[in-house]
C-alpha cells in the first residue's frame, strides 16, 4: 500500500480524480482555512469516499491557520472537529493525531493523551504522525514513549506515521530500536524524494534525476527489521514547504516551466525549460518525456496527455497549477502500481 500525503489546495485535490488504482492511501494535510478551497476539497472527498479510505491530519508545523480558525489547541475541539468532518465529508476518514504543545510538557502530554483517548472511543483506526525533522519537530518521540503506557491492547487499530529526513537518521534508528513496531497495524514511513542530496545530472535524458532515497530506505527497513508492517509514503512531487505560502504576491508570477515526472521505479526526472515564461516549452519538455525508456502513453492519463502534446495534440497545457495536478496524478498511479 502507498500513502501519498497532500495539502487541501486546489490542485493536489484535482489529482486525486485521476487516479485509478485502488493501492493508495491519502493522507491529507488540512492547511487551508480558505473556504473556497475548503469546499473544493469537500466535493473530491464525496467523490473518493466510496473507493478509497483516506487519512486527515492537521498537522502542526506549518503555522497552521486551520488550527487558529476552530480552536484545535483545546483537545475537545480537536475531537470534536474529527467526529463533525467524518459525518460531512467521508465515513472512510481515518483521524491522524499530530501532536500539538502548550508551555507546559507536561500538560501537552496529558492534553495529547486526552485527544488520544477521544479519537479511539470515536474511531476504529487512528494515525500518530511522528516528525522526527529536527527543523519542525518539538518533543514528539518524548511524548509517544509517554503514551505509550496508556496503549496496550490497542496498538493495532493505530498508524504510526514517521518523517524522515536525512538529518534524522539516529532519530529514526531510535524509533526502530525502542518501540515494538510489529505492535502497530503499521509504520509508515515518509519524507521527501527531490531532496538536495538525491539529485545528479542525466545529461543522456536531458533531466535532473532525482534518486528515491526515502524508497530504499524503506526496503532496507523492512529487511532489517523483517517486518511487514513497515508501509512507504511520501509527499509526492510537490515540496513539502511551499516557499511562496505566506507571501503576498500581486499580478503574474513569471517563472522557468518545469515537469516532475516519476520513473517506474520511483525516482523523480525534473524537465527544466530554458527561459522565464514561455509557457510554450511545456511542448519541449513533453517531447523529452516521451523518449524515456520508461514512458507509456497509455500508463495514466497524464502520460496520454503527454503524448497528445508532444505529437502536436490540443490540450490545455499552458498553466503550470494544470500540470502540477497531471504529475501528482501521475506520481500516485506510479507508486501504487509499484508497491502493489
Amino acid at each position: 500500500m502507498y500513502y501519498p500525503i497532500l495539502k487541501n489546495k486546489t490542485n493536489e485535490m484535482l489529482a486525486l480524480e485521476n487516479v485509478k488504482s485502488h493501492n493508495f492511501i491519502p493522507i491529507i494535510e488540512l492547511v487551508s482555512a480558505n473556504r473556497m478551497k475548503y469546499d473544493e476539497a469537500k466535493k473530491i472527498f464525496e467523490k473518493i469516499k466510496h473507493e478509497n479510505t483516506i487519512m486527515i491530519d492537521i498537522p502542526n508545523y506549518m503555522n497552521n491557520k486551520v488550527i487558529d480558525k476552530y480552536d484545535l489547541i483545546d483537545p475537545r475541539n480537536r475531537i470534536d472537529f474529527f467526529v463533525n468532518f467524518k459525518k460531512e465529508y467521508n465515513n472512510n476518514m481515518i483521524p491522524i493525531l499530530s501532536f500539538y504543545y502548550t508551555d507546559n510538557m507536561k500538560k501537552s502530554i496529558k492534553d495529547n493523551i486526552t485527544v488520544l483517548n477521544g479519537l479511539l472511543n470515536e474511531f476504529d483506526e487512528i494515525g500518530i504522525r511522528i516528525l522526527t525533522d529536527k527543523t519542525f519537530k518539538k518533543d514528539d518521540i518524548e511524548i509517544l514513549e509517554n503514551i505509550d503506557i496508556f496503549m496496550n491492547g490497542i496498538l493495532k487499530k493505530i498508524y504510526i506515521i514517521l518523517e524522515f529526513s536525512q538529518s534524522t537518521v539516529n532519530e529514526l534508528k531510535y524509533f526502530f530500536d525502542n518501540f515494538e513496531i510489529d505492535k502497530f497495524k503499521k509504520v509508515i514511513v515518509t519524507g521527501e524524494i527531490h531532496t538536495a542530496d538525491s539529485f545528479l545530472e542525466n545529461d543522456e535524458l536531458q533531466c535532473t534525476l532525482f534518486k528515491n532515497k526515502l524508497l530504499d530506505l524503506v526496503h532496507l527497513l523492512k529487511e532489517k527489521y523483517s517486518s511487514k508492517q513497515i508501509e512507504y509514503g511520501d509527499y509526492t512531487v510537490v515540496d513539502k514547504i511551499n516557499q511562496f505560502e505566506d507571501e503576498v504576491r500581486e499580478g503574474p508570477v513569471f517563472y522557468v516551466p518545469f515537469l516532475r515526472w516519476t520513473t517506474k521505479h520511483g525516482d523523480i526526472c525534473k524537465y527544466t525549460a530554458q527561459t522565464v515564461g514561455n509557457m510554450e516549452q511545456y511542448k519541449d519538455l513533453c517531447k523529452l518525456i516521451i523518449k524515456h525508456p520508461d514512458f507509456d502513453q497509455n500508463h495514466c492519463s497524464t502520460c496520454k496527455d503527454i503524448y497528445t502534446l508532444a505529437n502536436g495534440g490540443d490540450i490545455n497545457y499552458k498553466a503550470g497549477g494544470t500540470w502540477k495536478h497531471r504529475m501528482i496524478t501521475h506520481h500516485i498511479t506510479t507508486m501504487a502500481d509499484y508497491l502493489d
